[in-house]
């Protein structure tokens, strides 16, 4: 029986079985640290979306309670009473121009509370107040603001002013924790880690349109050798992201992501589940330039239905149905649970579970499409 070493005894040079794929991954990495688009979709772009969102929904780092005010013409009255409130230092004004745009504004929660001062108004006449019963801030708005009315009270009338409440109609409507960047950074965290992972599926993609495949299947390396090759490239790439974006949020956003260990798991399992994801993806684009022009979508589109684009309280029931079929709902709530709802490991326990599951059924299919998709040319 003949074996290496009679092989090097005639001449032949014998390869290990796994060198061309140390060279097709150690191309890969190189061609990734030419790419300068590459370096701005892992990370500038998902912090710009982050800071652009949350400051369009409110960043929650002003410890104050924002209180938007609709008033007529500037007065005495109004005058002394905008004084009173700004002497709040818990409290933060903004002027609204219409009654709608008031209501929407605490709708929504961007306000802890909407105050109307009439045109005309006068100390004994009384106020609207909208709040929402859904905002935990709204009973220490309306605390605060009766505090400096009661203050800017005339003499000998301490309690001449009124205040009317009217709560605003809610319907579906998102917890107040989850708004601001303790939402938007953990809901970019997972749609780019899902537009990563997609795009990194191209590598493989490319492997079968060059005809590298075929060459990597000459070596006799097994399919789980190839799959784990494969996968250090999204891996890594992965890894990078969500460790950058983490530190980003907790040092530029003032996101507490809540229990380290419990947030170390989660994100694990996140990528964990895009690598399976990238792997299986990579058997399914046909081309480079379509994993290319198509990934960034599907990641887009795993993103809005795992609950990254708004919360899913306001979805539809189909769209909430739909969404547990998805691993960026998973993993979405998990961050949620830990940032935003004070959960630990306990809480998110059962998401890591089903984070797991969905790894290994993506990475079981990719092992049994593998070998037959890279010889493919």
């Amino acid at each position: 029986m003949s074996g290496p070493g009679d092989a090097r005894r005639a001449g032949v040079a014998v390869r290990p079985r796994g060198a061309a794929l140390r060279a097709f991954l150690a191309a890969s990495r190189a061609r990734s640290l030419r790419d300068g688009a590459l370096g701005f979709g892992l990370f500038v772009m998902p912090v710009l979306v982050t800071l652009l969102v949350g400051l369009a929904v409110g960043s929650y780092r002003d410890p104050a309670l924002l209180v938007g005010v609709l008033h007529g013409p500037e007065g005495p009255e109004l005058a002394a009473l905008r004084s009173a409130l700004e002497e709040e230092p818990e409290l933060r004004l903004r002027d609204y121009p219409t009654d709608e745009a008031l209501r929407m504004a605490v709708h929504r929660g961007r306000l802890a509370a909407g105050l109307v001062v009439p045109p005309g108004w006068r100390r004994e006449e009384s106020l609207t107040l909208y709040l929402s019963h859904a905002s935990p801030s709204a009973p220490i708005a309306r605390g605060l603001i009766e505090a400096a009315l009661a203050r800017d009270a005339a003499p000998g009338r301490p309690d001449s002013t009124r205040i009317g409440v009217e709560s605003t109609a809610l319907g579906g409507r998102p917890e107040p924790r989850l708004l601001g960047y303790r939402y938007t950074a953990p809901a970019n965290l997972v749609m780019f880690a899902m537009i990563t992972a997609l795009v990194a599926s191209s590598g493989i993609a490319w492997l079968r349109q060059s005809g590298i495949g075929r060459r990597l299947l000459a070596t006799g390396a097994g399919r789980l050798e190839l799959l784990l090759g494969l996968a250090a490239e999204p891996l890594q790439l992965l890894v990078a992201q969500a460790a950058f974006l983490l530190v980003c949020g907790s040092v530029g956003f003032g996101v507490d992501w809540g229990p380290p260990l419990a947030v170390g798991l989660v994100t694990l399992a996140l990528v964990a589940v895009a690598t399976a994801l990238s792997l299986c993806m990579g058997t399914v684009f046909r081309t480079r330039e379509q994993a290319l022009a198509l990934g960034p979508f599907l990641g887009m589109g795993l993103g809005m239905l795992g609950g990254c684009w708004w919360p899913l309280e306001v979805a539809p029931a189909p769209l909430r149905a739909a969404a547990r079929l998805f691993p960026t709902t998973w993993a979405m709530e998990a961050y949620l649970d830990l940032a935003a709802r004070g959960g630990g490991l306990a809480t998110v326990a059962p998401r890591l579970g089903l984070l797991a599951a969905m790894t290994f059924g993506l990475g079981a299919l990719a092992v049994w499409r593998l070998r037959r998709e890279l010889g493919r040319g």
